[in-house]
């Protein structure tokens, strides 16, 4: 009888501990399923919003208003909200997996970022480069007008390097993309890729139109 008595509590405590340990199985097969399911659905929901400002970089320039471009700007946004989001998340429960997501979601980000830079600047650029070419037609050699047109002169060559420095930015990141893209592969379905071709598109639309812009720019530098 003091046995039986004496082994109770053994038991009690092995059946807690059984407890304990399905219990914490439990809990991390949960955080497994979360994880899966935050990365998932932010890697698909980065990919979709590049290649939506992908297919703009591609098409014709004049497509690209501002409106445009702050949804750009709105997209690079979220995808840092979705970043943050998953560098909070419990690091202990898939250190690899983590990293390879942050990895990805930082270079989509940085890719939207610099396209919608590098539209807005152009934007910027074509105000500007108009605006100093109205200015040289009304041409008076007053000192007012002279000054003017320096300071005009400025805000092209301000406008022309800040949208040069985002598109050849963009474009060494779309040239390394296929990569990251590579290594979540796991966690896009085909339609989450991004077709090689639109990358490839983009790039060489951009680049038109950067060398279009540098030789409209060019010009004033000759006058």
């Amino acid at each position: 009888m003091a046995l039986v008595s004496r082994s109770k509590p053994l038991v009690v405590a092995l059946a807690v501990l059984v407890v304990a340990i399905i219990a914490y199985w439990g809990f991390s097969a949960h955080q497994k399923r979360e994880l899966d399911n935050t990365i998932t659905s932010s890697v698909q929901d980065a990919s979709q919003r590049l290649r939506s400002a992908l297919t703009v970089t591609a098409g014709p320039p004049e497509a690209v208003t501002i409106q445009v471009t702050e949804r750009i700007s709105t997209d690079a946004e979220e995808v840092d909200r979705r970043l943050r989001a998953i560098k909070q998340m419990e690091r202990s429960s898939n250190f690899e997996l983590i990293d390879l997501a942050d990895s990805y979601l930082l270079t989509v980000r940085e890719i939207l970022k610099r396209l919608a830079g590098s539209h807005r600047n152009r934007l910027n650029l074509a105000a500007s480069s108009q605006a100093l070419s109205d200015h040289i037609r009304i041409d008076t050699r007053t000192g007012a007008w002279v000054s003017e047109a320096v300071r005009s002169k400025a805000r092209v060559d301000r406008d022309f390097r800040d949208y040069r420095i985002d598109s050849e930015m963009a474009d060494k990141l779309l040239e390394a993309f296929p990569k990251e893209e590579k290594k979540m592969v796991a966690y896009l379905s085909g339609r989450d890729m991004i077709d090689a071709r639109l990358i490839a598109d983009a790039r060489s639309r951009a680049s038109a139109v950067l060398k279009q812009a540098a030789l409209e720019t060019q010009k004033f530098r000759l006058r």
